[in-house]
């Protein structure tokens, strides 16, 4: 990683648990992320599949004479397959 590549994470708790978590973090430069079943909003994370899809034919106009995104629609799918499996029960209406 670049010396001068920054991360900003913006942070608030009266939590200590969570400030020493935040503040380890920073001294030894790893970024920390919940899961998503530990986020507080039950659409956290929502999207529309068919904007990702425009994404993946945007890019694909732009490099095609360079590289095919079969391999990473495949991956994105088999992600989306493995979430679909394991959150079925958390339902945003």
């Amino acid at each position: 990683m670049n010396k001068d590549t920054k991360v900003y994470k913006y942070r608030g708790s009266d939590d200590e648990e969570i400030f020493e978590r935040d503040l380890l973090s920073l001294e030894n430069n790893y970024f920390w992320a919940p899961t998503k079943d530990d986020l507080n909003d039950p659409c956290e994370g929502l999207f529309e599949r068919k904007n990702v899809d425009n994404q993946f034919k945007l890019i694909e106009k732009v490099f095609a004479k360079e590289k095919s995104l079969n391999g990473v629609k495949e991956a994105f799918d088999n992600i989306l397959k493995l979430s679909n499996t394991a959150h079925s029960k958390n339902k945003c209406n």
